[in-house]
């Protein structure tokens, strides 16, 4: 079903969560760790965008019901409002830290088997639809992307995704001579323009943020026939879900890819995962392991609160292995010119028994240990041997349509550490706090 947002809530939402920061601290000021509080405040954020996503889309669907429309049958304020004293009524503050991982645990398990659950579901229809169902939706999703932009033209909003996903589909769509039975040879190049006109250094990247120099006929056929099973599997997920990802060239000059949301999410959504290999944090008190992690350039070596690490260094972006949303390795951190702020976040997620991922499913999960954890830790005692697998999830802090994903990268700048150029923390107090002992 879908999720899309109603209009009317972008314009307060931000507001909303910002000020909840402040009270935040407020609350949590006990005797514990800067790094545990700010646990803490993530978490409870995490569960305020949740429960309030819910509450809008039990609202939503009593509307649909009662009415001849679907817009919300309460104000944003008032769902918000209700959310908070749901969050209230739970005692939050009085809870240990585990508690709170395994509440958001809880909480968001649910919805990853049910994401999964859709990810099958679009797998089974490109199985049986093929070429004629992937010219359709490739056609489906270029003429409904040109009406968008003229609409967004009109409310001043950025149509940049629309036509970076507008050239990518004309990409593939001539590579397999297919342009003129789908869209017609008379299309104009508008969008390859609004692409082009970016200050970037190297012209060579293309919509999806490869390098067009690529030369090697067996490279280019294989990630041609990715790109379109990609942007095939986005459109049927939109259709699934309200929203999908897509990874395009970024809107950061000279960023290479990055992550864009296609379609309509709202906040408290899951928006994409880490895929990679998971290292448990009892093996990296191992000296022979320092080296392995030496060099980050892309900077895709992403820790969790407890410390586990997961490693998307060697992850694929054009050529994926199941799951179609195992990309958020490829999300920027926002740029600070022209200034953007942070629209997800990162947030620990464990695969477990109880999610009930059989064999149809579990092929979903995008992570691998590197080596196992040990069963005798702390951590695998409050676990209680559930886990099958660590990961990490980037969840919507708004809602967010049609447009690129950022999140703060939080770096931790001890001494020694050369941060690059770009970087500017999106919060200097909360970074100090992630990382204080």
């Amino acid at each position: 079903m879908s999720t899309t947002p109603t209009t009317m809530s972008f314009t307060k939402l931000s507001t909303m969560f910002s000020s909840l920061r402040t009270r935040m601290s407020q609350k949590l000021s006990r005797q514990e760790s800067p790094r545990l509080i700010q646990e803490r405040k993530d978490i409870y954020i995490a569960m305020l965008a949740s429960t309030f996503r819910q509450n809008r889309i039990r609202a939503r669907d009593e509307s649909f019901r009662n009415t001849d429309g679907g817009a919300e049958c309460s104000s944003l304020e008032a769902l918000y409002d209700k959310s908070e004293s749901e969050l209230e009524s739970m005692s939050l503050p009085s809870m240990t830290i585990v508690e709170l991982r395994r509440l958001l645990q809880q909480r968001y398990g649910t919805e990853v088997t049910s994401i999964f659950k859709g990810f099958e579901t679009v797998e089974n229809k490109l199985r049986a639809g093929r070429i004629p169902l992937v010219k359709d939706l490739l056609g489906r999703e270029y003429k409904e992307d040109e009406k968008l932009i003229w609409e967004y033209g009109k409310e001043g909003r950025d149509s940049s995704f629309l036509r970076r996903k507008r050239c990518a589909i004309k990409n593939v769509l001539d590579y397999k001579d297919w342009r003129s039975d789908v869209i017609g040879d008379d299309d104009d190049d508008d969008d390859n323009v609004a692409i082009d006109n970016v200050d970037d250094e190297d012209d060579n990247i293309d919509a999806f943020g490869n390098h067009q120099l690529i030369c090697d006929d067996i490279v280019i056929r294989a990630l041609r026939n990715a790109q379109i099973m990609n942007l095939s599997k986005a459109a049927l997920l939109k259709e699934e879900f309200g929203y999908s990802t897509l990874a395009l060239r970024s809107t950061i000059p000279n960023a290479g890819k990055g992550l864009f949301v296609n379609g309509g999410a709202m906040a408290g959504s899951i928006l994409a995962f880490f895929p990679g290999e998971v290292w448990p944090r009892e093996h990296l008190i191992n000296r022979s392991v320092n080296s392995h992690f030496a060099n980050d350039d892309n900077f895709q070596l992403s820790i969790r609160y407890d410390d586990i690490i997961v490693d998307s260094r060697s992850s694929p972006y054009n050529i994926l292995d199941a799951n179609p949303w195992a990309l958020a390795h490829t999300v920027n951190h926002p740029p600070a010119a022209p200034a953007a702020k942070p629209n997800c976040r990162a947030l620990t997620l464990n695969y477990t028994r109880d999610m009930g991922l059989d064999d149809d499913l579990v092929k979903f999960v995008p992570n691998v240990y590197a080596r196992k954890p040990y069963l005798l830790t702390p951590a695998a005692a409050h676990e209680r041997d559930d886990v099958l697998m660590h990961g990490l999830m980037l969840v919507a802090e708004r809602d967010v349509l049609d447009e690129e994903l950022f999140y703060d990268y939080r770096f931790n700048d001890v001494e020694g550490m050369v941060l690059p150029e770009w970087y500017v923390p999106c919060d200097a107090e909360e970074t100090k706090s992630r990382w204080a002992d």
